[in-house]
């Protein structure tokens, strides 16, 4: 798993008070690049490494696997596509290869037990999870992995867990399943494990699998187990959790931000434009006889006037009437209009730019499945994967996405978390989703391990006004040079009605298919209700024992119904806390701008004082200059008044003694000058 250029190792920090949590934060930016030698794994699973192509460890490998292999829990947090999963397969199994069994070894017992579960929160993350554990034992021997997750026949790993496997990939719910009913209500014996780990633990902790996860760790001994938590995103449930059933958990955060640095984000704005209905022939019909009516008006009598103005009541009463019965159809046409536009602006993105894999998330299994058949109807090579499909059809719309069989993925946020798949160049959000969270798990599909990639979200600028101010906020975050780019994408004109014209072509025939879905959807239901109640017969007389779980009928019904709640309330939570920190911004700038003020009036002020000091002077120097070149002028005036006078006595006397007046008296300048002035000259 190859690292940046630049990047840097920083030395692990432990404890320094007993009882206190330790924590390591770093950043792929400066992380020196550590080889998997100095992490102390095997030699077995390095060389799988080195087979798989992975030069040098990750920042959160490098500091979290030798955290593990000492024995300690983790709660490590690190972003999307930073590998994170290999981060604590690879400890775990050099500790399962290394060390012997501890409950074995404690009953001096030759019986096998499940020494370590991983726990996922979706299906395909647990077959991702088996496949890559299977890599990393491929040098190894003595080491077996089963699975147990929902949505396939559980023969095979009832079986598997007959053998009891050192390895159990789960899923909550299964694993439940068995801890309850496994051997006819025995359950499974999870008393041996030393590891549990939980992948996705931010998703893992929230209402709908919380009770699960702890009923799991009632059944696994808490005196000698080691947690692990991995996650690229933390809650507070997560800490509380953490606090609660971690002991010393050494906190491993890698930067402080959830995004990747070589991940482009690229935003297009959709401009809804109301629809404008086609006149039918009916609509012409009545706007020819309200034009007779209009122009016959003038020429009608009392009585006529009097039933047309009855004869309008009425028809506005039953106007009425039909507008409340068909208010939810309104609102509906609403939806499928916005939804048009919508598929247009994929669909023209997809057809001009989008030509790589490309995976594309919706909000809803309804419009997964609507894009789907709009994506077949129009020739583009398309999967889904959403709830409402088996697990069998969920895996081959997978592998053939893996194998680049299709080009596009459509799929729920069941994709969203954990999934690697190779060569994704490209995640687009077709509904933006109501949490931050579920986003950057989202764009987590792409640009992952030092690879680029684009994310391109269809914006609505009323709906997903929110979400953007969040994403915006999260993208400009600083941390060691690491920036997620963010750019405003436009779709020409000339390639939006191309595609209008395409998407509105097929859409008539994707209407009719949905409802021809529908319709053979409650047929089949209807058949289904009635095999139930010859089913109830039979029942009668064969009674299967009951299957427990740890949530009773009506505790799973509050759990949904909270998990709901919580949903809305998130949604609520985001708006009134975007609503207070724009109204904290506002006041912030303002309280900004009159600093600003008083700083630059203070200023002006001080430059204004400065420059006054400086022209006094000036102005005190000038008229000492000027008084002095004044007094300078007056004396050689008077001086020159003596020489004057002095030369004209001189005269007086000379002409009164009779001697002849002095050579060049006659006043005029001479250009010669004496001997003084040139050698002053000179000098």
């Amino acid at each position: 798993m190859p690292l940046e250029d630049g990047d840097e190792y920083a030395p692990r920090r432990t404890a320094g008070d007993a009882g206190a949590a330790a924590v390591i934060e770093g950043s792929e930016q400066t992380q020196e690049k550590v080889m998997w030698l100095e992490l102390g794994l095997c030699k077995a699973l390095i060389r799988a490494v080195s087979h798989l192509g992975y030069i040098a460890p990750t920042p959160v490998q490098a500091k979290a696997i030798p955290a593990v292999l000492r024995g300690v829990d983790v709660c490590a947090r690190a972003v999307t596509g930073s590998g994170k999963t290999a981060a604590f397969l690879l400890p775990l199994a050099h500790l399962l290869l290394t060390r012997q069994p501890q409950k074995a070894t404690m009953m001096n017992s030759r019986r096998r037990f499940i020494r370590a579960v991983v726990l996922l929160p979706t299906r395909e993350l647990g077959v991702q999870c088996q496949e890559m554990l299977r890599q990393l034992l491929q040098f190894t021997s003595g080491l077996t992995v089963a699975l147990a997750i929902g949505g396939v026949a559980p023969a095979a790993q009832v079986a598997a867990l007959d053998a009891a496997p050192d390895i159990l990939v789960a899923t909550p719910g299964r694993l439940v399943d068995y801890i309850h009913n496994y051997k006819d209500g025995a359950g499974l014996d999870l008393t041996g494990v030393e590891v549990l780990v939980l992948d996705e633990c931010d998703k893992m902790l929230t209402v709908t699998l919380q009770d699960q996860v702890l009923d799991i760790l009632q059944h696994v001994p808490e005196e000698t187990r080691q947690m692990l938590m991995f996650s690229a995103t933390m809650t507070k449930d997560v800490d509380e959790f953490a606090r609660e059933h971690l002991f010393k958990p050494l906190n491993i955060d890698i930067g402080h931000i959830a995004l990747q640095s070589k991940l482009r984000q690229q935003f297009v704005r959709i401009r809804i434009t109301p629809e404008t209905p086609t006149p039918t022939a009916d609509d012409v019909d009545a706007a020819t006889a309200t034009t007779a009516a209009a122009a016959a008006k003038g020429s009608e009598t009392p009585r006529e006037k009097r039933l047309r103005q009855k004869r309008r009541r009425a028809e506005r009463a039953s106007a009425d009437d039909e507008d409340m019965q068909n208010g939810a159809a309104t609102a509906e046409s609403e939806q499928e209009h916005i939804a048009k536009v919508k598929t247009r602006y994929l669909v023209a993105l997809c057809h001009n730019y989008l030509k790589d894999k490309t995976i594309i998330f919706c909000r809803y299994r309804t419009t997964t499945h609507r894009l789907t058949l709009v994506f077949k109807a129009l020739g583009l090579s398309v999967a889904e994967v959403q709830g409402n499909q088996l697990q069998e059809e969920r895996f081959l719309a997978f592998e053939k996405f893996a194998r680049s069989e299709v080009r596009y993925l459509i799929t729920t946020d069941v994709a969203s978390r954990g999934l690697d798949i190779q060569g994704v160049a490209t995640v687009l959000n077709y509904d933006l989703p109501p949490t931050l969270t579920a986003y950057i798990h989202r764009v987590g599909r792409t640009a992952r391990i030092g690879q680029t990639g684009t994310a391109v979200s269809l914006v609505h600028e009323v709906e997903d006004a929110d979400i953007m101010r969040k994403i915006l906020s999260v993208s400009g975050a600083i941390n060691d040079h690491q920036v997620a780019t963010v750019k405003r994408r436009d779709v020409p004109d000339a390639l939006l009605a191309k595609a209008t014209k395409d998407v509105d072509s097929v859409f008539p025939q994707v209407r009719a298919q949905l409802a021809a879905e529908q319709l053979e959807e409650k047929i089949s239901q209807a058949e289904r209700r009635y095999g139930a109640t010859k089913d109830g017969f039979l029942s009668e007389v064969t009674t299967k024992a009951k299957r427990e779980w740890c949530l009773s009928r009506e505790e799973r019904k509050k759990r949904d119904e909270e998990a709901r709640r919580l949903y809305e309330k998130e949604a609520e939570v985001t708006i009134n806390h975007f609503q207070n920190e724009l109204s904290n911004l506002a006041r912030e700038e303002t309280e900004i701008l009159q600093r600003q003020r008083k700083v630059r009036r203070l200023e002006r002020d001080k430059k204004t004082r400065e420059e006054g000091k400086v022209k006094a002077r000036a102005r005190e120097l000038r008229m000492k200059s000027e008084k002095k070149i004044q007094a300078g002028v007056v004396k050689k005036l008077k001086q020159r008044k003596i020489r004057q006078a002095s030369k004209e006595r001189r005269a007086a006397a000379r002409a009164q003694k009779g001697v002849a007046p002095y050579k060049h008296g006659d006043g005029k300048q001479r250009n010669k000058k004496s001997r003084h002035k040139r050698r002053m000259k000179k000098h």
